[in-house]
């Protein structure tokens, strides 16, 4: 069961640190758009 599970996890978390850094990509562009306005 756990060499099941492991290959899973793995999957989840490559998922999960794109997701990260989309939303860090995408908190860059916004935070650099606020700085343009006063």
């Amino acid at each position: 069961m756990a060499e099941c599970a492991d290959p899973h996890l793995w999957l989840e978390n490559l998922h999960d640190s794109k997701v990260v850094r989309w939303f860090s990509e995408r908190d860059k562009a916004a935070r650099k758009r606020l700085r343009g306005f006063p």
